[in-house]
């Protein structure tokens, strides 16, 4: 009988931060065949559990040897305790990989999950990581202004009328253009009246998984997140560290020129990619944004098979990644380039 990859072949609760400050239960789901080749793990953003990763959890699964972890962060979902840190949560991931004993992982982190995927870049040891894939990071809220999106954001919180407050939050989250489109569950609706329809039905649901706690925790990241050019710089110095960074370019809670200026300016990744989107872009561009992970995940793996093939060789180790960014067959030339050097001396 076949498997049935939509089903968990594991789940529970693995215990993180042991040796630093309050323990948590970290509740976690693997779906796909064990002992994979490519293992990810998905990293969600504010106040979301990790089956809010749905769309690209049925693609990757549609892959040839992938092996897939999601998760909920502290007191979001099933899982328990609090963080008042972006530190700690980049911490809980690097040890529930540790707890799977997994190696050579693919991170693949949004919104607030591609902050915790920078902190993780940073602390992770070399042998846990392959790839990293950051998109539309909160990158903290001076970047280098107030972006219009918080604006939005208060004003729903404020917002008494239950349609009207998801009507502003969704402003926020995704490009005016996706939410006038047609709905696809119904064609007489728009997206973002459908949207807004099944947020009042769940809004129940939501608030019993998730309480004041965790909102008033949550909310304090976001206020107080800072994303030193120390942790910038160390992660743009890890010749092993494959970075690919995704960005929106409707995106009004972390702007385009924000994420060029603060972040793909300062860490040179790999890959930058801009898709025509609001902040959501795992959701609003579905079928791109799969494909920049799967191809990322495909890219890093020759590239990191060809350093440790070399790594005896200084000079072919030492390729900086965000030089070989777009053309797998720059990777052939810069090699081949280093090898006549090398031989020359």
């Amino acid at each position: 009988m076949k498997n049935d990859l939509s089903i968990p072949y594991e789940k529970g609760y693995h215990i993180v931060g042991i040796n630093r400050g309050k323990p948590a239960k970290l509740y976690y789901e693997i779906y796909g065949k064990k002992n994979s080749k490519n293992k990810v793990v998905l990293v969600m953003g504010f106040m979301q559990p990790g089956s809010a990763w749905k769309f690209q959890l049925d693609y990757l699964l549609k892959q040839t040897d992938y092996e897939v972890c999601i998760y909920d962060n502290r007191g979001i979902g099933n899982s328990n305790s609090l963080s008042f840190s972006i530190k700690t949560l980049a911490h809980d991931s690097i040890d529930l990989v540790k707890c799977l004993k997994w190696k050579n992982v693919n991170f693949v982190g949004t919104s607030l999950g591609g902050s915790v995927c920078i902190f993780i870049s940073s602390f992770i040891e070399k042998e846990l990581i392959n790839s990293m894939t950051i998109s539309a990071p909160w990158l903290g809220l001076f970047a280098p202004k107030i972006p219009i999106g918080c604006y939005l954001y208060v004003k729903s919180v404020l917002e008494k009328n239950e349609r009207k407050k998801f009507e502003i939050s969704f402003k926020t989250l995704f490009s005016q253009n996706y939410l006038n489109s047609q709905s696809l569950s119904n064609p007489l609706k728009t997206k973002n009246e459908s949207m807004i329809d099944r947020a009042i039905e769940q809004q129940q649901q939501r608030q019993q998984q998730n309480s004041s706690k965790t909102l008033f925790s949550s909310l304090l990241i976001v206020l107080f997140l800072k994303i030193s050019p120390f942790i910038l710089s160390d992660i743009k110095n890890k010749q092993y560290l494959n970075v690919c960074v995704i960005s929106g370019k409707q995106d009004i809670l972390v702007d385009l020129q924000s994420i060029k200026k603060r972040l793909v300016n300062n860490i040179k990744p790999m890959n930058f990619k801009i898709l025509d989107s609001g902040h959501c872009v795992n959701i609003e561009t579905v079928a791109q944004y799969n494909k920049i992970i799967v191809d990322h995940i495909d890219e890093s793996n020759k590239l990191n098979i060809l350093k440790r093939n070399n790594n005896n060789c200084s000079n072919t180790y030492n390729i900086k990644s965000n030089y070989l960014c777009n053309n797998n067959n720059n990777i052939t030339n810069y090699f081949f380039k280093n090898i006549l050097k090398f031989f020359k001396k």
